[in-house]
């Protein structure tokens, strides 16, 4: 409810008066709260405000507030009623608390930030109350030299509660003894004269709940809790896969587990039963097992089981153990069991996410939850944050990630004091930013605004590490006073993660593995009885022996046979088993099957120089004007693998005559690629994200607009001072195979007068890189089954 008061005569903002306003709420139990009695006090022309109320146990009210005028300092006061005092106000009259004696001379247009009634709970009667107001000295000291007064007062007319007490002993049912940390609570929570459910608890212990009847004084209730077995999960082993053994369940793989389970209560399980669930990524599971007496406080106990995974690579299966003390009768509840799909991969990738340019309201006192979407999975090995916004008074803003999973890490809480921002320069996602990282070498707390640099968050960022990055993260906004606020312009994730790899159905460098070669007989006749020999060498250590292929008819279907050995090499490099074939006493040669070992993995990394370029149309020589800078510059390092496919983004281009810019990519070992050359004509180009991408379903247009597009240039003769020589490519395919680490340089020129313009936005990378990937398998691997032949 509103109600717009003024006490007084005045009708402009300078001659209101302010009065306060009280409401009493009840109900009826479990029904809506309703409003008793209300009023307006306003006993004199001062002005009334800042209230705040509270109930003594007898229902009698108080209020207490700031009072001021033009004759009247500014001084803190209450008044009341008493329950028996008819409705309609706060008949007890008007005292006074503090008497002040200064005034504030800011025009800031606030009046500090709390004013608090509180009732005493030792007696519930005196009433505690906390505002501010001025005195002389303190208004000589400031323009907001504001005090702060703690007082009591209390009605003579209220009687000092008597508590209802309850008291007694929580004692074990079968020993007696008394049970430590028990706890014994009301149904609602409350401890006043009448008649409660009293319910008490402690770990390791059935509950039991007894009719309580309590009046003022002490009530004596006592427990006897009878103890009861509680069973955790305390590990489980994988002793045998039905893939490559790799140590780690993956997708589609029968597998026999060793669960491991544990009592932590108060008594022994007379006959433990577990029975595995499908459900959470467990299908056709296998086996109800007797675990028996599992004694409390005593080592875990283990049982296998067998079921088959249905969860994707990376993500997560859950095993979960239905529990039963087939003895007692006593359901014991669940204990389940989590898996990451797949083992982690050595090799480390770098992922960035962006809310983009935005302007989000950092709004007065209010809270912002601002999401940003992370595709790449992977779990966490490192996180920087990067924000970009304008508030003033940065100590009224706090800044808090959230992670896809719930997890939380304060990043800055209350700091900069009365300073302005976090980052400088553009208000998008070029400007300088204020960067959280935990290897920053100094804190933000105690920084200064605008905390253009890089600093240790509130609380580290390595709370991420080992959880999943994949999902939607949350950047939540809070400002905590009055007056100032603010906007958010960009916020960003830079996120190290590994990835999880699973059994690949590829032989990895040490795996013990069984191959089926395949051979065709292609000549005039057949063969009678022929055997082959896998040789020793070309990548194949220990083979098994000799096989029989038989009758194969010359023309007819391919033969197979299984041969067992050890790869051996490099991961990503190609074996050559070979056979040495024999058709009775006829050599008849040999054939090899080249087998790769390992997969290939694909990663995205991105990488971007905000800086703006501008395309300057003077000085020129030879006709040319190069940009300032010239080069731009983006450094890579830490991507593995080699180059598949370069991505480059033109963030926020300008130019009175597109077609004048020509634009040249060059790789970090000289390979150079035009994205634009005299493509885009004479109209304007305003703002216009351009990405080159051979992907792409065209070249760029006549006429210059935001998209994607192939490499274009129109024309050649083109001059890029201080560039490489050789004749540049004209598709981005030329990096392909070359390592991505190390300086990407954007030369851009304008070839003709009179027009200029900028990349307001700079520039970014987007490299995908692709490098062997090979599932290592611990001693005594069964190995992966592979089909070769020709």
């Amino acid at each position: 409810m509103t109600h717009s008061v003024n006490v007084g005569t005045g009708v402009t903002l300078a001659t209101h008066t302010a009065g306060v306003r009280y409401y009493e709420l009840r109900r009826a139990p479990g029904g809506p709260f309703a409003v008793a009695e209300q009023a307006t006090f306003a006993p004199t022309s001062d002005s009334r405000w800042m209230p705040s109320g509270a109930m003594d146990h007898q229902g009698d009210i108080a209020v207490g507030y700031n009072v001021a005028s033009l004759t009247t300092f500014p001084s803190l006061r209450f008044a009341g009623r008493l329950s028996t005092d008819p409705s309609g106000g706060l008949f007890q009259g008007e005292r006074s608390l503090v008497t002040g004696t200064g005034v504030q001379t800011s025009t800031g247009s606030r009046w500090g930030d709390y004013s608090a009634l509180n009732v005493d709970p030792s007696d519930d009667c005196t009433f505690w109350f906390t505002s501010e107001y001025y005195s002389a000295a303190s208004q000589a000291s400031s323009t907001v030299g504001w005090l702060t007064r703690i007082g009591r007062f209390r009605f003579p007319e209220c009687v000092t509660a008597t508590p209802a007490v309850l008291q007694g002993r929580v004692t074990n049912a079968r020993t007696g003894a008394p049970i430590a940390g028990a706890t014994v609570a009301t149904a609602d929570g409350a401890m006043f004269p009448k008649r409660y459910s009293v319910k008490a608890s402690a770990f390791g212990f059935r509950p039991a709940t007894a009719e309580v009847s309590l009046s003022s004084g002490t009530t004596i209730q006592d427990f006897a809790l009878t103890p009861i077995p509680v069973i955790r999960s305390a590990g489980a082993t994988i002793v045998r896969e039905g893939c490559s053994t790799n140590g780690a369940i993956d997708p589609t793989e029968q597998v026999r587990v060793r669960f491991a389970l544990q009592n932590i209560g108060g008594v022994d399980t007379d006959k433990l039963e577990a029975t595995l669930l499908a459900g959470g990524g467990v299908t056709k599971p296998k086996g109800h097992e007797i675990y028996g007496n599992i004694i409390a406080g005593g080592a875990p106990v283990e049982r296998e089981f067998e079921f088959t995974a249905s969860a994707a690579c990376g993500g997560t299966l859950t095993a979960t153990l239905a529990l039963r003390d087939s003895h007692t009768g006593e359901d014991l509840g669940t204990a389940s069991f989590p898996f990451t799909i797949g083992v982690l991969s050595p090799v480390t990738t770098a992922t960035t996410a962006s809310t983009g340019g935005v302007a989000v309201p950092i709004a007065d006192l209010a809270t912002e939850i601002v999401p940003i979407q992370v595709t790449s999975a992977g779990e966490i090995v490192d996180v920087d944050v990067r924000i970009r916004a304008n508030h003033t008074f940065d100590s009224d803003v706090s800044f808090t990630l959230i992670s896809p999973d719930g997890t939380t890490v304060d990043l800055s809480s209350g700091n900069g004091g009365s300073g302005d921002n976090f980052g400088d320069g553009a208000t998008d996602c070029s400007g300088r930013p204020t960067v959280f990282d935990d290897s920053a070498p100094n804190p933000i707390v105690g920084a200064t605004a605008p905390f253009a640099g890089s600093f240790r968050p509130e609380q580290p960022l390595s709370r991420f590490t080992g959880h999943s990055a994949q999902g939607t993260w949350r950047l939540q906004m809070s400002d905590s006073f009055a007056i100032d606020s603010g906007t958010l312009f960009c916020a960003q994730l830079v996120i190290t993660l590994r990835k999880r790899l699973c059994s690949n159905g590829a032989p990895a460098p040490g795996e013990r593995v069984t191959l089926t070669f395949n051979v065709r007989n292609v000549g005039n006749g057949n063969t009678s009885h022929l055997k082959a020999e896998l040789l020793d060498g070309n990548g194949v250590v220990q083979p098994d022996g000799q096989r029989v292929y038989g009758r194969v008819d010359s023309g007819g279907a391919p033969a197979g046979v299984d041969f067992h050995f050890t790869a051996d090499g490099a991961c990503g490099t190609t074996i050559q088993p070979t056979l040495a074939l024999h058709d009775g006493a006829t050599d008849m040669g040999t054939v090899s099957f080249p087998v790769r070992l390992g997969t290939t993995d694909v990663t995205s990394t991105s990488a971007a120089e905000p800086a703006t370029i501008t395309i300057n149309d003077t000085p020129r020589v030879s006709g040319i004007a190069v940009a300032s800078p010239y080069p731009s510059m983006i450094n890579v390092s830490g991507v593995p693998g080699t180059v598949r496919a370069v991505r480059v983004t033109l963030n926020g281009l300008f130019h009175t005559f597109p077609s004048d810019i020509d634009i040249l990519l060059v790789g970090p070992h000289g390979q150079q690629v035009i994205l634009l050359s005299d493509a885009g004509g004479g109209t304007d180009a305003v703002g216009l994200t351009i990405t080159f991408d051979d992907a792409a379903a065209a070249i760029a247009p006549a006429t210059l607009v935001s998209g994607t597009f192939r490499p274009t240039n129109i024309g050649g003769g083109d001059i890029f001072p201080g560039a490489p020589p050789g004749a540049p490519a004209a598709a981005l395919a030329a990096f392909a195979g070359t390592d991505p680490n190390g300086a990407w340089r954007l030369f851009v020129v304008d070839d003709a007068g009179i027009d200029a313009g900028r990349i307001a936005g700079g520039w970014s990378l987007t490299i995908d890189t692709e490098f062997p990937v090979c599932v290592a398998p611990p001693a005594g691997d069964g190995g992966d089954t592979v089909a070769a032949g020709l």
